[in-house]
């Protein structure tokens, strides 16, 4: 026993090194629990040769248990060493045809993380793109209660990596939602990507948050609004510094900015 335990952890150290991440746009669960599977006869080598170390070992008590292992069981150190497995999509893609495998993903604790790119003014369920009842998946991530989530933009890159750090930290799935700045269209927009993305903020088209279950029991310890502008307000003013009479920056200021929207207004 201790003979083929010593050999699974010797053909563990001397296999080729993993990858540290792997990058899907397909099957991200199974490409984890493929991944996991692999990990799993490690473990259960390691835990009977610890097991024996001790001199606990009992056949009859531990042998159904650690063949019955499975990655729920794995603690954080022992899932630390699999390839982190983002699934990359596309918040079109996911509306058309995937939200049932998101929300089978979301609640299932796969430590996969999802990494959607989308576009604050284009609602992806309508066939013309107005957001009039806009997909939120932000609401549907948090709704899942146990996944990290985070709405964010590549506009904020101090946000955007702090997010991933918290999601990569912990063993939960994680669903990552990022305004790439590009227009509705999927296309550059006059302004540039970057101040394109800063008006969705400015505007509470694309409101920066991150829900992150292990902080507490708590919705106040769980949710972080951080990166806002004036938080306290319905809306910001448009210019650093004005008095409270000073015009403010709405939602009707970045969807201007959006041509397939200038529709809804007229010019005076």
């Amino acid at each position: 026993r201790l003979q083929q335990a010593l050999a699974t952890l010797e053909s563990h150290l001397t296999a080729s090194h993993a990858p540290e991440c792997v990058v899907v746009a397909a099957e991200a669960a199974a490409r984890f629990d493929s991944l996991a599977a692999d990990l799993l006869a490690t473990v259960r080598a390691a835990r009977l040769a610890e097991l024996e170390r001790r001199g606990t070992y009992d056949p009859e008590r531990h042998d159904p248990v650690l063949a019955a292992l499975g990655w729920q069981e794995l603690t954080a150190e022992e899932l630390a060493i699999l390839p982190v497995v983002v699934l990359q999509t596309s918040v079109t893609e996911l509306a058309n045809h995937g939200l049932q495998s998101l929300m089978q993903l979301l609640v299932s604790g796969r430590p996969v993380q999802v990494l959607v790119e989308e576009s604050p003014g284009r609602d992806p369920m309508s066939m013309d793109g107005s957001p009039r009842v806009r997909l939120e998946l932000g609401y549907l991530g948090i709704a899942c209660r146990e996944a990290f989530v985070q709405q964010a933009t590549a506009a904020r890159p101090a946000h955007l990596l702090r997010g991933f750090e918290r999601a990569l930290r912990g063993m939960r799935t994680g669903l990552h939602l990022v305004d790439s700045g590009l227009d509705a269209m999927h296309r550059e927009p006059p302004l540039g990507a970057f101040l394109h993305a800063g008006a969705a903020i400015e505007g509470r088209a694309q409101p920066l948050f991150q829900y992150d279950p292990a902080s507490g029991e708590t919705w106040a310890r769980r949710l972080d609004f951080t990166g806002n502008p004036a938080p306290d307000a319905d809306w910001p003013a448009a210019a650093a510094g004005a008095d409270a009479a000073a015009p403010v920056f709405t939602f009707a200021d970045y969807a201007l900015l959006e041509p397939h929207l200038r529709d809804a207004f007229a010019a005076v």
